[in-house]
């Protein structure tokens, strides 16, 4: 309800207004001795004058109870949360995020702080700096800190090092992405759980053919070399709205460079369209300094987190043009196998296991 200031025993004038105006809460005492505890929100006409106060029951969102005694004594209470500084010391070779131009991030007494690691081309993130201390992560490029319910001051940093052996983004305007972890063996769960789906073992696939601008899609199927995994990397992708029908493209390097790429064999890039539920296969091109460069477009139909599976194989393509899929049941796995559903396992785990693990401080 409305209350007129000249009504309120106390507040009788302008100036009395503006020194409450910043009051977030507010004690009435009324002349039969009962108290209410109440929000109060100014209203204001002019620049400086307030007009009237809006005052709102704390407890049950009732008004004002007007059956209270004049006159009234009202007290203003204002207070401020408890707040601790995250002192954040931004890397070379790296960022930190969030951070403030000031190097320090404020956070509220018991709430969680939350912060992301990233590693610039060419390097990876040696270790985090946490109060001083050195922390391992297990995540080579990017990760995630988190100071659970904060009640004193931190620090956090990073050390990055070289890595000549990072993959490499290059992304068309609007589009960004950084590589979160690249896996090197074919033992690891998600590649096992990927395998399991037949997509590596004359599984169907949407076989992907881009000439200047126009892509195409025609039904296929993929047999990996014995031995052909390369390695599959893990990506976080953002663009910007209108620039999910751009592109981007990943240098694949040789994880030992004394094992370079074979010109004789042909490698290959699989990654589940999040539209159709398919696998698309993308041919991976030898450049000139031994790397394979997979381009994938457009990329809202894939990120903006998936992992690409490279590997070295034979792709046999039907001619059969794809026909318009409708969108995928969201519930089932990856299609393989002549559209049976297949891969179930594989989906269940790309969805159980996050982009990035998160590690808990003490």
């Amino acid at each position: 309800m409305k209350l007129n200031p000249r009504a309120l025993a106390g507040i009788a004038s302008q100036d009395q207004l503006r020194e409450l105006r910043n009051v977030e809460q507010l004690v009435v005492v009324g002349a039969d001795g009962k108290v209410q505890t109440m929000k109060a929100k100014a209203s204001y006409g002019n620049v400086d004058e307030v007009d009237y106060y809006y005052i709102v029951n704390d407890s049950y969102g009732n008004v004002w109870d007007t059956q209270s005694t004049f006159p009234m004594t009202v007290y203003g209470v204002s207070y401020k949360y408890l707040e601790h500084d995250i002192t954040v010391t931004q890397p070379e070779n790296g960022a930190i995020a969030p951070i403030e131009e000031s190097g320090i991030v404020k956070v509220k007494h018991g709430e969680d702080a939350e912060f992301t690691v990233t590693a610039n081309s060419g390097y990876q993130i040696a270790c985090l700096l946490i109060d001083g201390e050195r922390v391992d992560v297990d995540e080579r490029y990017l990760c995630t800190y988190k100071f659970p319910k904060v009640t004193e001051a931190h620090t956090i940093g990073a050390v990055f090092e070289e890595d000549a052996n990072a993959p490499e983004i290059g992304a068309d305007k609007g589009v960004s992405g950084t590589v979160a972890d690249v896996i090197e063996t074919s033992d690891d769960t998600e590649v096992a759980a990927f395998e399991k789906g037949g997509f590596t073992n004359g599984g169907t696939v949407h076989i992907v053919s881009a000439s200047g601008l126009v892509t195409t899609k025609t039904e296929g199927t993929f047999t990996a070399d014995t031995d052909g995994f390369v390695q599959a990397v893990k990506l976080k992708v953002e663009y910007e709205e209108g620039a999910e029908s751009r592109g981007l493209t990943l240098a694949v390097k040789p994880l030992d460079a004394a094992k370079p790429f074979s010109a004789d064999k042909k490698y290959y890039a699989l990654l589940l369209n999040k539209k159709t539920n398919y696998y698309d296969l993308f041919p991976a091109a030898l450049n000139a300094a031994g790397n394979l460069e997979v381009a994938v477009k457009p990329v809202g139909d894939y990120f903006s987190e998936g992992t690409i599976f490279v590997y070295s194989g034979t792709a046999t393509d039907s001619g059969t043009p794809v026909t318009p899929d409708t969108p995928a049941n969201p519930d089932s796995g990856p299609k393989s196998g002549g559209g049976c559903a297949a891969g179930v396992g594989a989906l269940a785990l790309l969805a159980a296991l996050p982009l990035l693990r998160r590690r808990t401080g003490k």
